[in-house]
């Protein structure tokens, strides 16, 4: 899309047109999918440490072959979603020949299919799968220092934490707009 200000029309052909927009796609989701893996890998690894001790299959670590795994799936999914860019990406003719995503002849139906497909896929389930897995991280940890050894068992020390940071309203009420306009905006 960039070229648009760079040439006066679209030098590259179909191909490029093609390859470049299932890039964009291709490297969107493995980036996308990569962090949610994370996520998920990362709770694994906080609430069920013992689970990650590794074991052999086949002179080969579970571990590795599991991340082996993953990677390969997040690739082939990220692929096949962005494969659909390879069909509809097209040169239109015309004076100001240009790269489309979206054909003029599949209709104002498949954008708009096309934009919300995305944002649920790309952003609104991966999102909720980090928000969740974080979620629970937080509930274990806050859990866990509710037990802390010589505190008494009643969670003695957290609310030492708690009353230590303890903040005026109107402070409070300022750190909370700033993390709704974090949460909002970033």
């Amino acid at each position: 899309m960039s070229t648009i200000y760079t040439f006066t029309s679209w030098k590259f052909g179909e191909t490029v047109c093609k390859l470049g927009e299932f890039t964009v796609s291709l490297s969107l989701g493995v980036s996308v999918f990569t962090l949610t893996a994370l996520s998920a890998e990362r709770y694994m690894v906080i609430v069920h440490p013992m689970s990650a001790v590794h074991r052999s299959t086949v002179g080969v670590s579970s571990s590795l072959f599991r991340t082996v795994l993953v990677a390969v799936g997040i690739w082939a999914v990220a692929a096949a979603l962005a494969s659909v860019e390879l069909v509809a990406a097209r040169v239109t003719p015309g004076p100001y020949v240009m790269c489309h995503c979206y054909p003029i002849e599949w209709g104002d139906a498949y954008i708009v299919f096309h934009i919300i497909f995305r944002f649920i896929v790309y952003f609104a389930l991966p999102i909720m799968t980090i928000a969740f897995f974080y979620a629970l991280m937080a509930r274990m940890l806050i859990d866990s220092a509710k037990h802390m050894p010589g505190e008494g068992g009643n969670g003695q020390a957290l609310m030492k934490q708690v009353s230590a940071v303890s903040l005026p309203p109107a402070e409070r009420r300022g750190i909370y707009a700033m993390a709704l306009s974090i949460y909002l905006f970033a």
